[in-house]
């Protein structure tokens, strides 16, 4: 528990929680590296929380939940034009169009799923939170 809390608490001193979107500024590999490493951290304490029936530390309320995108983990580190290159190939929501798997492949779909799991945390351990069939489609439509 120490642990997790420590590198939460490392992630959020760092600002990793309010990092800007990429529709706003230009895709850097410092930008990218921030991004998976708060996904990373992100996914670790819904899994914490899970795990142990424990509220989980960050919340999506508080913070900025945009996944890394869904590239080649060397290409941050290529030229503009290859990176640019590679991000034009990217589809809309950040998902690679060509069918390759990659490290951050799972990590993009981590993150959505710790999205998911995190509302299913605030219906199972909320103190007054009514839970109705509707709630719950609710909860998985949002997926």
């Amino acid at each position: 528990m120490l642990i997790i809390c420590i590198v939460i608490t490392s992630a959020i001193s760092a600002g990793l929680h309010r990092l800007p979107s990429y529709a706003t500024t230009k895709m850097t590999a410092a930008s990218e590296y921030k991004r998976r490493l708060f996904s990373g951290v992100y996914c670790s304490d819904k899994n914490h929380s899970s795990l142990n029936g424990v509220p989980p530390l960050l919340s999506k309320k508080y913070c900025d939940i945009e996944p890394c995108l869904d590239l080649n983990p060397t290409a941050p580190h290529q030229s503009p034009e290859v990176l640019s290159n590679a991000i034009a190939r990217l589809d809309i929501n950040g998902w690679n169009t060509e069918g390759d798997f990659f490290d951050t492949t799972l990590l993009r779909a981590k993150v959505h799923l710790s999205m998911l799991r995190e509302d299913v945390l605030e219906l199972s351990l909320g103190t007054d939170t009514p839970v109705t069939l509707e709630i719950v489609k609710l909860v998985i439509q949002t997926v």
